[in-house]
């Protein structure tokens, strides 16, 4: 067959019409997917890449903004939401509750026409790090029987997905984070010590002996921690022993006023080393569940006491 014969042309007029029609239709529909990005609203640009990135995952993240219909949370069509930048704040102070706050930071926030995988992208790492805060808040950042042989604290049920759908729906999640803190009076007591334990200067190192040099560096200690009055320059001896006798039994040590090793021991354990301590008692509050009860009996191992409330 010559190649120039009317059936091989009209053959090659058809493949070429289907190749050219192949290639329209793609480009048609390229333009029409972009034309409905460049007319939607940026929040539903949002959602597009949220669905896009969440797309087969079970995590918790994907689990709630697919009860969201991949609704964003934390940010609008003019940038951050109110209730983003109260819980940005909320995950910014994490050390304040003594929470390792490396666990919670997060990017720059993107701006109102940052790009919208930019958007997405803030916002599933936000919701992650509330999450974890949520968690660490709630039963604590460390389990206990990873670091002790003898503890056995189960962590009482609570759905904090559930608990973040509900207060995104009302924008309220800073709320509901801040209603997982312990609400008793003795964790908003050592948090208040904590802040204060950090901001202190480093004190005198105390010796055994009452020379009038050892004396000085002792009233300046026990000032510190408001055992002694701010006052004169040189308090008598017999005040500052008094203040040291008063030191001594909240301490647990045997209150005589005397410079013993273990007194002295005490008083020289730096502020920051003390901070560390009431973190960590912080730490274990979380571990507690939120309602003991009406009564209950609390040992405090360190000062080998009991208490029943």
């Amino acid at each position: 067959m010559r190649l120039d014969s009317k059936p091989v042309l009209i053959f090659a007029y058809v493949i070429a019409a289907a190749v050219v029609g192949a290639f329209l239709f793609l480009l048609f529909r390229e333009a029409s997917h972009d034309t409905a990005q460049i007319g939607a609203r940026p929040a539903d640009r949002v959602v597009l890449q949220l669905q896009a990135a969440l797309q087969g995952k079970g995590s918790r993240s994907a689990g709630i903004y697919r009860a969201r219909n991949f609704a964003p949370i934390w940010v609008s069509d003019r940038g951050l939401t109110a209730d983003a930048r109260e819980t940005i704040a909320i995950l910014a102070a994490a050390g304040e509750e003594g929470l390792p706050a490396h666990r919670y930071r997060l990017p720059a926030p993107p701006t109102a026409n940052a790009r919208d995988t930019v958007k997405a992208g803030f916002e599933l790492q936000m919701t992650d790090a509330v999450l974890r805060y949520a968690s660490d808040m709630r039963w604590g950042a460390f389990q206990p029987r990873k670091l002790f042989d003898d503890v056995s604290l189960p962590r009482e049920a609570d759905d904090i997905a559930g608990r973040l759908v509900a207060a995104a729906q009302s924008g309220n999640v800073h709320a509901m984070l801040r209603a997982l803190e312990p609400q008793s009076r003795e964790y908003a007591l050592l948090k208040a010590a904590l802040k204060s334990y950090r901001a202190r200067n480093p004190w005198p190192t105390v010796m055994a002996g009452t020379s009038p040099e050892n004396l000085r560096r002792l009233q300046t200690r026990l000032q510190a921690e408001n055992y002694l009055p701010a006052g004169p320059a040189k308090l008598p001896s017999a005040v500052i022993l008094a203040g040291l006798r008063a030191y001594q039994g909240d301490s647990g040590l045997t209150a005589d006023g005397k410079l013993t090793d273990r007194t002295v021991a005490m008083l020289n354990i730096p502020p920051l080393a003390r901070a560390d301590q009431i973190a960590a008692n912080l730490e274990r509050w979380r571990w507690l569940p939120r309602d003991m009860g009406r009564q209950y009996v609390m040992i405090n191992v360190p000062d080998a006491s009991l208490a029943v409330v």
